[in-house]
């Protein structure tokens, strides 16, 4: 975000909205877990993660997503915000990997710590509805 006010303090421009680029096929993520990012499109979000669906294309990152019509559309990714538990989770899924065998480590690092925080999260949930069900009785 500091970027961000780095960038619209030096550009030219007095204004710049940044929800407007996704017209251009830009995307300047504003939280990771929405499906919807303020304008126009809505991103397919990932089954597992409950997350927008990024893909790896070349050297970038793209958000599928759809438009008010259902057509689907590639958008840049020009920042992804990721914060808390999802950090540990997702950075290492995206990181650029010289071979094939870094690559599955980066993917199950991601995958592990993904499920961990799942287990610690349902863990806590079930503790709650114990203790929930102890006052009532």
């Amino acid at each position: 975000m500091i970027l961000l006010d780095a960038f619209r303090k030096e550009s030219a421009s007095g204004i710049l909205n940044l929800l407007t680029l996704e017209e251009q096929g830009l995307c300047f993520d504003f939280n990771i877990n929405l499906a919807f990012n303020g304008y126009r499109y809505n991103y397919l979000c990932n089954p597992f993660f409950k997350i927008k669906k990024v893909i790896s294309k070349r050297d970038t990152l793209y958000g599928e997503a759809e438009d008010e019509a259902g057509n689907k559309h590639h958008i840049k990714f020009i920042t992804l915000h990721f914060q808390g538990h999802m950090t540990k989770s997702l950075i290492p899924r995206y990181v650029s990997s010289d071979t094939a065998y870094q690559r599955f480590l980066n993917v199950s690092s991601s995958n592990l710590n993904n499920l961990n925080r799942r287990k610690k999260l349902i863990k806590k949930s079930l503790k709650d509805r114990l203790k929930g069900l102890k006052r009532n009785q």
